[in-house]
C-alpha cells in the first residue's frame, strides 16, 4: 500500500517525502499557470455556446480517482500533506463524471452539458456549439467487454455503439463540430468507413506521439501552426485504421518493438462532403470550406489529454519512484497544452462557434 511505499522512500531518505510532496504542489501551480492562457482563449472562443458531452464512461474515471483518493487517505495520519496535495490537484473536488474531468481541464469558463449514454432521452436542444464523445470501457467491434460493462450498465457493446452512432448522425445532420477522445476516436473512425481492430495487448500510461508529415502540413495550413508532439496519456485495447477518403491523419505512435504505426489523431469530414487525397493544399481547402459553411467536421484523438496531468501526479504519488521522476511531471503537460490550443483553434474556425 502507499504507506508502505512511502515508508520505503522515507527509510532511504528521511527528507524525501516532504520534498516529494512539495515538488508535486509546485507542479500543480506550474501546470495551472501553463494552461491559464489557453484556457482563457478557449473560454473566449466558445463564449455563449454550450458543449454537449456524450459520456460513455459509466463513471469509470470517477472510480479511478476515488480509488487513488482512498490510497492517499490511508496515509493521512503520517502524511496529511499528501491528501492536501490531491485536493489541490482536483481543485478540492473529486469529479462526479467525465464532464467534470473535462471541466477541470478546460477551465471554469467553458459551459459543458452532461449526457450519460445510459440514460439518454433525446439530445440537448439549446445552443449546442460542439459535441464531445468520451472514452469508454465499451468496444467498437462489439466483442469481448460484456463482463467489463456489466458492473456499470445493462447495455452491451452494440447498444452503446448504436446510441453513439445516433449522436454522430445528429451531428452530421446539424453540422455540429465534434471532439472525440479514445473510444470516441475509434467510433468516428469506423462510422466514416475505417476499421477498428483488437490489439495484441492493451496500451496504458504515457506514450510518445509524433505528428505525421502530412498532418503537420494540414495543421499549418488550417491554423497557421503545427504541433510538436510529445507524451500523451493513453488507455486502450483497440486501434483505429482510418478511411483516407474521410480522415486526415495528424498524429501517430510508432511501436518501439514492432515498428507498427498506430493512428492517434485525425481531422475528419462526412464522406458525402469530402474526398481527401494526397494533395494537402486541396485537403486543407476542403476542411476550411466545410468549417466556414458550418458543416460537420471532427477532431479525434486516441489519447486522454484531460487525464494526463492528474494521472501523472497521482500515479507517481502512489508508487515508489525516484525524486528525479517527479521533476519530469511539469514537462508532461507541454503536449496536453498544445492539444488544448489545437481544440481552441479547431472550434474557433467553425461557423457554429464563431458566428
Amino acid at each position: 500500500m502507499i504507506d508502505t511505499e512511502l515508508g520505503k522512500l522515507r527509510g532511504k531518505d528521511p527528507e524525501a517525502v516532504p520534498i516529494l510532496l512539495d515538488m508535486i504542489s509546485q507542479a500543480v501551480d506550474d501546470n495551472e499557470r501553463s494552461l491559464a492562457e489557453e484556457r482563457a482563449r478557449l473560454a473566449e472562443t466558445v463564449k455563449g455556446k454550450a458543449i454537449l458531452v456524450i459520456d460513455s464512461s459509466f463513471g469509470v474515471p470517477t472510480a479511478n480517482l476515488q480509488t487513488r483518493l482512498r490510497y492517499l487517505r490511508e496515509i493521512d495520519a503520517q502524511e496529511p500533506a499528501a491528501h492536501l496535495v490531491l485536493k489541490k490537484v482536483l481543485k478540492k473536488e473529486v469529479p462526479r463524471n467525465t464532464t467534470e474531468v473535462f471541466g477541470q481541464f478546460f477551465g471554469p469558463g467553458v459551459n459543458l452539458v452532461h449526457q450519460d449514454i445510459r440514460y439518454q432521452r433525446g439530445y440537448y436542444r439549446g445552443e449546442v456549439g460542439a459535441v464531445i464523445l468520451t472514452g469508454s470501457p465499451a468496444n467498437v467491434d462489439f466483442v469481448g467487454t460484456r463482463d467489463k460493462l456489466s458492473k456499470h450498465t445493462s447495455l452491451g457493446d452494440k447498444e452503446v455503439c448504436d446510441r453513439l452512432e445516433n449522436v454522430h448522425n445528429f451531428c452530421l445532420k446539424e453540422g455540429i463540430p465534434v471532439l472525440a477522445f479514445c473510444f470516441g476516436f475509434q467510433m468516428i473512425s469506423k462510422l466514416l468507413g475505417g476499421e477498428v481492430k483488437e490489439m495484441d495487448e492493451d496500451r496504458g500510461g504515457f506514450e510518445t506521439v509524433t505528428v505525421t508529415k502530412n498532418g503537420g502540413r494540414v495543421l499549418k495550413g488550417l491554423f497557421g501552426k503545427e504541433l510538436s508532439g510529445g507524451e500523451a496519456y493513453v488507455s486502450h485495447g483497440q486501434q483505429a485504421f482510418l478511411n483516407p477518403e474521410a480522415s486526415l491523419e495528424i498524429l501517430e505512435l510508432v511501436d518501439s518493438e514492432s515498428g507498427q504505426k498506430i493512428s492517434h489523431g485525425s481531422i475528419n469530414a462526412d464522406k458525402k462532403d469530402a474526398s481527401f487525397n494526397g494533395n494537402v493544399a486541396r485537403n486543407v481547402q476542403q476542411v476550411r470550406q466545410l468549417m466556414e459553411d458550418g458543416r460537420y467536421v471532427s477532431l479525434a484523438l486516441q489519447s486522454h489529454p484531460e487525464l494526463a496531468f492528474v494521472n501523472a501526479l497521482l500515479r507517481n504519488l502512489i508508487s515508489n519512484v525516484s525524486l528525479a521522476e517527479y521533476g519530469k511531471i511539469p514537462q508532461r503537460m507541454s503536449f496536453p497544452k498544445e492539444l488544448l490550443g489545437l481544440i481552441t483553434d479547431f472550434l474557433g474556425a467553425h461557423k457554429r462557434i464563431s458566428k
